[in-house]
């Protein structure tokens, strides 16, 4: 582990912090999971130069179209984006990443686990956990809280809801 001293990633001390870590250890490969990674991985590959870098795409919005933006995201230093589905590929094709750069490996859970789960039990010991009745009603939302996720959407409906039927609760998990 190396913590950097700053999570900026035009902070030239990021860079040279990686740098000495990656020439130290002859690391040769960059996996950069967000924006900020990407970009850091890309300073660093100036002063690397034999080393490779995987971009992970989660978001679905399109990179944007400013010449800081566009020379990371065409950077030859790149060797490979994953992409969690082919919507997200899709996108990155458009904004103009070579296909053949593209590999998608879906964000997916086994569902093998919860089907071995007793539903009945686990949703009754929730309930009592939380306080609700057994006649209310359980929304429940997990995901990242962005604002391309839905919440204000959600909350609206909810209110809406709310002003005819309170037999009901709402749960959303996440981080964001």
């Amino acid at each position: 582990t190396l913590a950097l001293p700053s999570g900026n990633p035009y902070d030239p001390r990021n860079t040279y912090q990686l740098v000495s870590f990656i020439n130290k250890n002859k690391i040769q490969l960059i996996d950069a999971h967000t924006a900020e990674a990407h970009t850091l991985a890309v300073h660093v590959a100036f002063f690397v130069p034999n080393i490779k870098i995987v971009v992970h795409r989660r978001v679905d919005n399109v990179p944007k179209n400013n010449w800081l933006t566009k020379s990371k995201y065409f950077s030859p230093k790149v060797t490979c984006y994953v992409a969690i589905s082919q919507a997200i590929a899709k996108i990155l094709i458009q904004y103009g990443i070579s296909p053949d750069k593209i590999k998608v490996v879906r964000s997916a859970v086994s569902d093998q686990i919860y089907k071995k789960l007793n539903r009945k039990e686990i949703q009754k010991q929730f309930r009592m956990q939380h306080q609700i009745p057994e006649k209310f009603v359980i929304f429940g939302n997990a995901s990242a809280l962005w604002d391309e996720k839905g919440y204000l959407t959600l909350i609206q409906e909810i209110s809406i809801l709310s002003k005819n039927n309170t037999n009901f609760k709402v749960f959303i998990a996440g981080d964001g």
